[in-house]
C-alpha cells in the first residue's frame, strides 16, 4: 500500500509519501521477509525562472526493513537536488 499527501503553497510543494508491505515469504524454502512501513519526507521550492531546489529524506524514522529476506534497504539517508526545468 502506498499513500502520499501533497501540500501546495505559493511557489513551493511539500510532499508526504508512504510505503507499506505485509510479511511475505521470499524465498522457496519457506523463509518469510517481515512486514514494514517507511515515511518519505520531501519538498520543493521554485527558485529564479526555471530553476528549483528539492531536499528530503527517505526512511525518516531509521526502520529496519528487507522487500527480500537477506537483502537489506537502507536506513535514514536525506538528499539535496537541483531541478532545471527549461521546458
Amino acid at each position: 500500500m502506498v499513500f502520499a499527501i501533497n501540500i501546495k503553497w505559493a511557489s513551493s510543494i511539500a510532499i508526504c509519501h508512504g510505503i507499506y508491505n505485509s510479511s511475505r515469504y521470499s524465498t522457496s524454502y519457506g523463509t518469510k521477509a517481515g512486514e514494514f512501513a517507511v515515511a518519505n519526507f520531501s519538498t520543493r521550492v521554485k527558485g529564479y525562472r526555471w530553476i528549483s531546489i528539492e531536499a528530503g529524506m527517505n526512511n525518516a524514522f531509521d526502520k529496519n526493513y528487507a522487500i527480500s529476506e537477506g537483502f537489506p534497504e537502507a536506513g535514514r539517508n536525506y538528499f539535496v537536488n537541483l531541478v532545471l526545468n527549461n521546458l
